[in-house]
């Protein structure tokens, strides 16, 4: 793979599976308790989970900054992730109607529950196919 497609993947992934940890993290603050989803109230793990989701997205934008940029990529690219995160929620915030915000393709919940794996196994796979 070219690293054109690895930073491609590395933002769109990361910073969707950043934003689910990040937007569940914000609904599991005491103050959010009458704005939070339903599947919240009934999952006792959702802080674990969150917890777990971050650092799978950390460890894998980490695992893939330094496969092509070496040591200070662990930094930029995590860095990268964060700000296309930020971008991401801007863009799905202000340009589709409420309706289709959180819709399946676009849930934070279920975001949760998959895209820091794939994001993991597509760093693991990089990694196994990196020639230096």
């Amino acid at each position: 793979m070219n690293s054109i497609t690895i930073i491609i993947f590395s933002l769109v992934f990361g910073g969707l599976a950043y934003r689910s940890v990040g937007r569940t993290h914000e609904w599991l603050k005491p103050e959010q308790l009458i704005n939070r989803p339903q599947l919240l109230h009934r999952i006792a793990l959702a802080p674990l989970l969150v917890s777990i989701g971050y650092w799978i997205t950390l460890a894998s934008s980490a695992l893939l900054g330094w496969c092509y940029y070496g040591w200070i990529g662990i930094i930029i690219n995590y860095v990268g992730v964060i700000l296309s995160s930020l971008m991401l929620d801007v863009c799905i915030e202000l340009l589709l109607p409420l309706k289709l915000r959180y819709r399946w393709p676009l849930n934070p919940i279920v975001h949760l529950f998959v895209l820091p794996y794939v994001y993991l196994v597509g760093a693991i796979f990089v990694f196994i196919n990196h020639k230096p």
